[in-house]
């Protein structure tokens, strides 16, 4: 709390207890101007402190917002080799939802009993059953040891969507 704000509390509160004293001593004319005065000190400092907590409030969540917003970028390297490169922030702790919420890049992804599988990325489908090809994920360089719903998102880190075709 800021300490002008602290201190007209205080002033105020001083006030209150002699206004209060002088009318418990029974002097009820000369107690009725003092506490008409305390009674505006207090809503006006009782504003002052509830603007200073929302403003200090705010301050807050937008610190704990910047710390936990990362900087990503997600490359797509398709079938034919082309490459996309897509840098965004996020405050999301998954690749899929990072992905997802930015909304460059799209995502054709189903449900198995393992997680997502990625099954397209914008409109490149991967059909493994047809030739073995498949999406693979890389993360800044390193092949993936996550699926793409269980990656964690990491400031700075390079994710790479690429397609492959496994062969023996």
């Amino acid at each position: 709390m800021k300490k002008n704000v602290m201190k007209k509390w205080l002033a105020v509160s001083a006030a209150a207890c002699l206004s209060l004293g002088a009318v418990a001593c029974g002097s009820t004319e000369t107690a009725e101007a003092p506490v008409q005065e305390v009674t505006e000190a207090v809503e006006a400092t009782t504003t002052e402190v509830t603007e200073a907590v929302e403003e200090t409030t705010t301050e807050v969540t937008e610190a704990v917002e910047d710390a936990l917003t990362l900087s990503i970028t997600v490359e797509v390297v398709d079938n034919e080799g082309a490459t996309e490169s897509v840098t965004f922030d996020t405050t999301e702790e998954f690749l899929y939802d990072a992905i997802v919420a930015d909304g460059e890049i799209t995502l054709d992804a189903s449900e198995t009993e393992y997680g997502l599988y990625v099954d397209g990325v914008n409109g490149v489908v991967a059909d493994y059953s047809a030739d073995g090809a498949y999406w693979a994920i890389y993360v800044d360089g390193e092949y993936g040891q996550y699926g793409i719903d269980t990656q964690p998102v990491e400031d700075g880190v390079v994710y790479t969507l690429q397609y492959e075709t496994y062969t023996e």
